[in-house]
């Protein structure tokens, strides 16, 4: 039964969900369409059908989407509402490579709603799992020692392979440095351990220092900075650069209780896909504001979007996946193409770019394996994985854990679910989860007073 709390916080996520729907569509209008419309960023005035239901789409998930924060289900499932399915109904019906039937794009997103509403019925079943913590409970220092050690035993061996092209790219020549890094080689403990490094154990690390007080935070977020940075200047994935700002904003954003949380980020997500217009106030130089749109409200929250278009006009007229493009599955399914899914999307529709066209499961797992319904059926899985992440994190501070988790929900964005769970280091967080004991936060506290 809801209470009148619980209305008036739904009341407040639709009215903040509208607010961003509305101001995506104007600054996708505004801004991404005049300057990445070569890419495929068309515009194409919506329908009154199709922009009644986008509407009635978007405010009707707003209502139901839990209003706090209690487990990690939550947190994916409102990245993915925020983050993919309220841009996908602006971008996908507007692209124009290629161009799409606009019934095709309407199964497509009512398929991704469907989809929500079965991760939404996952993230509710979990929740009759207690939370409280047990004996023996462990102490933050052994979390800096573990992961700490975790974190030298990757950086070692990672300067020692990549050490001679070590160096702080801008964002304009990073691919230029990745084409080193792929000529160098990296052996599989390596190339794993990199992207846990970011994923995994630096995120952990930085949650256990921003959960303390005093001194000890400052020394521990000081030392996630560095490592962050040697990361960096090893790898040239943007997504390094920006992990600590990512990671202490979710933990402020977790942090956040009097206000409903899929609200809060909406306005936050609109705030910053109105930067463009606050920097033409300021008259900065155009190439600022072509810089921040490139970034923001391009990268982030338009690219993504159009390849699930890409995704679904390609998979129309080529084979289905069937699943094959899983390691495992692909020994008992023969894999239809010589190279994987998103470099063939990539080459498809940009041919000479060397383009990866990373999509989130939706898109990758989905519509590549089984079309339109893999967009459900996909969803089915990520609800039973995010039962299991929930069921791991059930004696954990949930706001440790999802600090811990922001960067993983992020790569799960925009990547394949089974990607995420092996690679992304999904399944190794599950499995610490799961087996370590609950942190003795209020020892930590005590110990300061």
């Amino acid at each position: 039964m809801l209470t009148k709390a619980d209305i008036q916080g739904r009341l407040f996520n639709v009215f903040c969900v509208g607010l961003y729907f509305y101001f995506l569509q104007l600054t996708y209008r505004a801004w991404v369409h005049p300057f990445f419309d070569y890419f495929g960023m068309g515009w194409y005035e919506p329908g009154a059908g199709i922009l009644t239901l986008t509407w009635v789409l978007n405010l009707s998930a707003a209502f139901f989407i839990p209003t706090r924060y209690e487990r990690p289900s939550q947190l994916c499932l409102a990245l993915q509402f925020l983050v993919i399915f309220v841009p996908a109904t602006v971008v996908c019906f507007s692209s124009s490579l290629p161009v799409v039937e606009p019934g095709k794009l309407v199964a497509m997103i009512v398929a991704m709603y469907a989809g929500l509403v079965v991760q939404m019925g996952g993230s509710y079943a979990s929740a009759r799992f207690s939370t409280a913590p047990v004996d023996p409970q462990i102490a933050p220092e052994k979390i800096f020692w573990l992961f700490g050690l975790l974190s030298v035993a990757v950086l070692i061996p990672g300067f020692y392979v990549l050490g001679g092209i070590f160096q702080f790219s801008s964002l304009e020549t990073l691919n230029s440095q990745r084409d080193l890094i792929d000529q160098v080689g990296l052996g599989t403990f390596l190339r794993y351990g990199l992207v846990w490094q970011a994923m995994v154990f630096f995120p952990i690390l930085f949650a256990t220092g921003l959960m303390l007080r005093g001194r000890r935070r400052w020394l521990a977020l000081g030392a996630c900075v560095v490592g962050y940075i040697l990361l960096f200047g090893l790898t040239a994935t943007k997504t390094v650069l920006f992990a600590p700002v990512i990671i202490v904003g979710v933990f402020f954003f977790l942090g956040v209780r009097r206000i409903p949380f899929l609200g809060f980020l909406a306005l936050v997500l609109t705030l910053l896909i109105c930067v463009p217009y606050l920097l033409a106030w300021l008259q900065l130089d155009l190439r600022w504001q072509v810089k921040y749109v490139n970034l923001v409200n391009y990268r982030t929250l338009a690219v993504p979007h159009l390849l699930y278009v890409q995704y679904l006009d390609f998979f129309a007229d080529h084979a289905l996946t069937y699943g094959s493009h899983v390691k495992g599955i692909s020994s008992l399914i023969g894999y239809p193409y010589d190279e994987q899914i998103l470099k063939i999307i990539g080459e498809y529709y940009y041919p000479g770019s060397k383009m990866n066209a990373n999509a989130g499961t939706w898109a990758q797992d989905g519509i590549a394996g089984f079309g339109i319904p893999g967009i459900v059926m996909i969803s089915c899985v990520l609800s039973g994985v995010m039962f299991l992440l929930d069921f791991a994190a059930r004696r954990h501070d949930p706001r440790w854990v999802g600090t811990s988790l922001a960067m993983l929900m992020l790569f799960l964005s925009n990547a394949s679910l089974f990607t995420t769970l092996l690679t992304g280091g999904l399944g190794l967080i599950i499995i610490l989860l799961w087996l370590s004991s609950p942190i003795s936060w209020s020892a930590a506290a005590s110990k300061r007073q």
